[in-house]
């Protein structure tokens, strides 16, 4: 069924601006708002369901997915349902995916608050193969927007998984875990067989929690030019996910 809207006030409308903007209301929902044609396929192509699609009424789309709900709106209706400067044709809502995994090895981020690092670190690690990404205390939330459009769809194939301290405890038993940090017996990265294991990647300005440097069972350091203070959080983690798929690729 396909819907004209054209007003602020539209209940559709106003729950689309709280899935954009509350990682609360997603949880809620359990549904994700995207923006674009690309992430659309990627959705059907992952099978996930569509709930509802909106649609600039001047630049439709004619082969949709099947989904619940079509409405199509004048472009300032799309404006303000955006998240982005320059808003696609449309956007859409689907169900939020299962977390599972994929491959080998655990790449775990604590304190990444910028979304557009954690979306790129699950494009990242879809590439090459890590098994499972899990967000510790402090992240981002990977389903908002800017996430999933940073991942370009790699988040709906390698989707992210929050854990807490006891999860980081139980890697560190069964598969070793590594800090990306600086300090005592800190090895080259170069040095270490990173194949399978778990790696702990933190923001760029603080670093690792001293928590969770306790837990690990060793250090990795990326070895850098003199005068280099550090990396971008996913530059950092691209590297050792690079080295956690045993350079197989």
């Amino acid at each position: 069924m396909v819907q004209r809207v054209t007003s602020r006030q539209n209940p559709e409308i106003l729950r689309l601006r709280r899935l954009a903007s509350s990682a609360q209301h997603r949880r809620e929902e359990g549904l994700i708002l995207c923006e674009g044609e690309k992430l659309l396929r990627e959705a059907e192509a992952n099978g996930l369901g569509i709930d509802t699609v909106l649609m600039d009424e001047e630049r439709p789309l004619s082969d949709l997915p099947p989904c619940r709900r079509v409405l199509t709106v004048p472009g300032e209706l799309l404006n303000y349902v955006s998240t982005q400067p320059t808003p696609n044709r449309l956007l859409f809502t689907c169900v939020r995916p299962q977390a599972r995994a994929a491959g080998r090895g655990t790449l775990l981020l604590e304190g990444v608050q910028d979304p557009g690092n954690v979306g790129t670190v699950l494009r990242t690690a879809a590439a090459f193969g890590i098994g499972r990404v899990l967000l510790l205390p402090g992240c981002a939330d990977p389903w908002s927007p800017k996430a999933l459009r940073a991942s370009m769809g790699a988040a709906f194939r390698i989707p992210a998984e929050s854990c807490d301290y006891d999860a980081a405890e139980e890697l560190a038993k069964t598969c070793g875990l590594y800090a990306a940090a600086l300090g005592e017996n800190v090895r080259d990265v170069r040095e270490v067989d990173l194949s399978g294991a778990a790696v702990a990647v933190g923001s760029e300005g603080r670093g690792l929690s001293d928590r969770l440097l306790e837990i690990a069972t060793g250090r990795v350091k990326i070895p850098m030019t003199p005068g280099s203070e550090s990396l971008n959080a996913a530059a950092a983690a691209a590297i050792l996910m690079w080295r956690m798929s045993g350079e197989r690729l």
